[in-house]
Order: C-alpha cells, then structure tokens, then sequence
C-alpha cells in the first residue's frame, strides 16, 4: 500500500472510532474501537501489516513525542502536584497489590518464571516491556517473550473501560457539586464553597497569577506558531540531556521524565503557556499521530498467539487488575479520595499515556456542556489520571524492571 492510502487508512480508522466514541457517549472508547477495527483488518488481511510504517507514524511519533511531553506537562501546575501526594501513595499501593496477586497466586497457578517476568510488564510502560522481552529472550523464554507482548498489547482491554468508566463517574459526581453555583468559580459571594470547589478556585486562581511569556510579547510576534517553537526548543533541549541523566541514573531518569518536569517548570515560570499545542491548532493532528504509531504491533499478533496464552494472559491481567482494586481503593478512601478517581487514576498502569489521557478527555467531552466545566474537570480529573502512568509507567516501572531482571 503507498504511503498516501496508508496515511488515509489510518486517519479514517481513526475519525471512525472518535466518531463511536461520541456516539456512544464514551461507553466505547475510542481506544477500544480502533484496536478492534486493526485486529479485524490484519488477521482478514484487509490491512496490510505494515500499514502504520508505510504511512511514516513511526518517523512522526519520534517527531511528536518531542513536544507532546512537555505539552502534557504544561497542565500541571506546582502547587496542584504538592496537593497530589497522596495519588502517589495510592500509585504505590496499586503496583504492591498487582505484585502480591502475581508474585503469589500468579506463581502458584501459571509458574515462576511467567510470574516474575509478567508482574513488571502489569505495572506498564513500553521500556519495561522491553526490558522484560529482552531478558526472556537472553533465557531462551521464547514463549515467555511472547506473552509479555501480548500482555503489552491486551491490558488495555481491561484499562480502557475502566478508565472510562471511571472518569465519566467522577466527571458527574464533580458537575453536581459545580452546577449548584457556578460563580463559585468566579468569586460569588453568596456561595459557600465546598473543600473541592474551594480547593479548585484557589489553584485555577494561583496558575493564573503568571503571565505566560507568549502573553508579554508584542502582537506582531503572537502567531500560531509561537507556542509550538517554544516546546520545541524545550523538548530539544529535553532530549539534548536525556544522555546524560540516563548515564548518571543508569536509565533511570529518561526523555519522559525531564521532558515532563520542564513542561512543568516552563510553565511555573511563565515561558510556556498552558496546553500548547491547543493553542497552535495541532493538538488533534499530533495526537492521531501518536496513538496510530502506538498501535502498530497489533500486527504481529495472531489469533493463534492469543489462543496458545489465553489461559495464562487472561489469569495474570486480571489478576494484577484485583490486586489494583483491592489496594488502591481502601488506601484512598482512607485518604478521602473518591472510589470513581481512584478507579481511573490506578488504571493508568493498565493503558498508560497517551490512551488514558485520551479515554478520560472523552469522559470530560461527553460530560461538560460549557467551556468552564469543561476546564473545571480537566483540572480536577484529567490531570490525576494522567498522573497515575505517569507515576507508575516511568520510574516505578522501571526499577521494578531491573529488580526483576536480576531476580530470573
């Protein structure tokens, strides 16, 4: 197939799935939808298996990947992360019950060595799942090597829906709260805020004391374009030391991480505005780019490599998904955090960044009828279930992965 029909599969594929996704209202994540459709076409052989490289999504998703961390970094503000500590205990509680339910039940039911080697690939993250790939093929686990890439491709079956699911709830119990008086957020005088509608107005209020740079700057420079050269040069510069830190931590530290927190800082500073790539127009272009290039090892799955590993796949991924259930829920109830958030929060772990940012947005969409709820729940649902990979499928998953590795 030529690269101009690859391209057009592709973006049909997924204008059909955002489409379900609307029409479903979010029952169907878009995800979801997208997934079956490229299964369907590769094992029919409709879909050539190399429709995603000839449409050139890998060569975009370098480029993408680049700015679209710092971009997810901008929605983050300082004092909202320092309010968000008790998301990380909840992240840790998560990783330990997947870990008890596989390391334990796991072993006793599938053997140790699918055991170990599933258990940090559960907790996700592409370089964790390469890392567990690697050290099966290094033992000779062919087999094994197999199944940590289907495990890979299939948790978010379990992920999405429950991301989704999670999110729409919290989205309606959070616009009941607001929809009782939305001057709240605007400095009404007569209501009497709740803890989360008072906490909500205090950070939207506190982000928006700076200035971004791009505000300060003469008309004439205030294009489009401006908000895109600027997370470029951060993330090239992000990339530019992502060597180093790798060196210094042993890889513990990678692109993700430092490109997340100068997103974070640039913004803090005022140099970098709020959601980027919104404002240069490229946010829904980027976005397909990256969750098309993300999906290009569906084609190497078989119906047979899903049938050979059934018994063992659909143990361990709902195995680990118990064990998140019934860790992170009773530590964050403690902590007062509704069930709905913690539910599409810990699920992170289970379809990472950028689906889950994608499944919750969709919520969101769905739900707000207005501009102000709509930002309203980004700030108060999007950012914490971003969070939840973001915790989970970068540093933990990585130490985890290298504990492991030494343990086969």
């Amino acid at each position: 197939m030529s690269f101009w029909w690859s391209f057009t599969v592709n973006l049909i594929i997924y204008y059909i799935s955002t489409v379900i996704a609307r029409y479903t209202k979010g029952r169907l994540g878009s995800g979801i939808v997208a997934i079956v459709i490229m299964l369907a076409g590769f094992w029919s052989g409709l879909l050539p298996k190399d429709v995603v490289k000839t449409g050139y999504f890998n060569e975009l998703y370098a480029l993408v990947m680049i700015v679209f961390v710092v971009h997810l970094g901008t929605s983050f503000n300082g004092k909202q992360l320092r309010r968000e500590w008790r998301l990380v205990l909840v992240t840790l509680s998560g990783i330990v019950g997947i870990g008890i339910m596989c390391l334990i039940a796991g072993r006793f039911l599938f053997g140790r060595n699918i055991a170990m080697i599933s258990f940090p690939s559960l907790v996700g993250g592409s370089v964790t799942t390469l890392i567990m790939r690697d050290a099966a093929v290094e033992k000779g686990w062919f087999d094994l090597a197999g199944i940590v890439a289907i495990l890979s491709s299939m948790q978010v079956w379990i992920g999405i829906p429950m991301i989704t699911a999670g999110s729409q709830k919290e989205c309606s119990r959070l616009l009941k709260l607001y929809r009782k008086n939305p001057a709240s957020c605007s400095g009404g005088e007569k209501w009497k805020p709740d803890t989360e509608l008072a906490e909500f107005v205090e950070v939207t209020k506190a982000a928006e004391e700076k200035i971004p740079l791009v505000e300060r700057l003469p008309s004439q420079w205030k294009t489009e374009m401006l908000p895109l050269v600027i997370i470029a040069i951060v993330g090239a510069a992000g990339k530019s030391l992502t060597p180093y830190a790798e060196a210094i931590t042993h890889t513990l530290i990678g692109f993700s991480v430092i490109a997340l927190n100068f997103g974070i800082l640039g913004r803090q500073a005022g140099i970098i505005p709020k959601e980027p790539l919104q404002k240069a127009g490229v946010f829904p272009f980027f976005l397909f780019a990256m969750l098309t290039s993300l999906r290009g090892n569906l084609a190497s799955l078989t119906p047979m490599d899903i049938a050979h590993n059934i018994v063992p796949l659909l143990g361990l991924l709902l195995l680990g998904a118990v064990g998140i259930l019934a860790f992170t829920i009773p530590v964050g109830r403690a902590l007062g955090l509704s069930p709905w958030i913690l539910i599409a929060f810990s699920f992170g772990m289970y379809a990472g960044y950028p689906l889950n940012y994608q499944a919750a947005l969709e919520a969101i969409e769905v739900s707000a009828k207005t501009e102000d709820e709509r930002n309203f729940l980004k700030d108060r649902v999007l950012t914490k279930v971003v969070l939840g990979s973001v915790l989970g499928q970068t540093i933990a998953s990585i130490v985890i992965a290298g504990i492991f590795v030494s343990l086969l």
